[in-house]
Formats: structure tokens, C-alpha cells, sequence
């Protein structure tokens, strides 16, 4: 029986995305700037939500001074 604290298995950036609000656009953006952890096998990314959603959280908004 799994419980709410048990860590999440690395999933496909396409299941990612199922659950993380954010653009497809903009997370492949986040992974190529290193910015999201991710595990590479050949062409296929896989993610742990909990941490990218954790790196997300953490990363400071961009604001332009006018």
C-alpha cells in the first residue's frame, strides 16, 4: 500500500506535465537551462515531480525596472 509520503518514481516529461502547471514550452526551456533535475536515457527525460516542482518553487521571478 503506497502512503502520501512514499517519493514518487521518476516519470516522463509527458506525465510531468499532466500534473505541473506550466507550458510545454517552457519546462523543456527550464530543463535545457539545467534549472529542473532530470535523468537522460537517450532521447527519453524522465523527471521526479516532487523535485521539480520543489525547483520551481524556488526559482526568483524575473522583473524588468523600468
Amino acid at each position: 500500500m503506497e502512503t502520501h509520503n512514499s517519493p514518487r518514481k521518476p516519470v516522463p516529461v509527458s506525465e510531468a506535465l499532466k500534473i505541473i502547471p506550466v507550458s510545454r514550452e517552457a519546462f523543456y526551456r527550464k530543463l535545457k537551462k539545467g534549472e529542473i533535475p532530470c535523468w537522460r536515457f537517450g532521447k527519453k527525460i524522465l523527471v521526479d515531480v516532487d523535485e521539480v516542482l520543489a525547483a520551481m518553487r524556488v526559482q526568483p521571478q524575473r522583473h524588468i525596472d523600468r
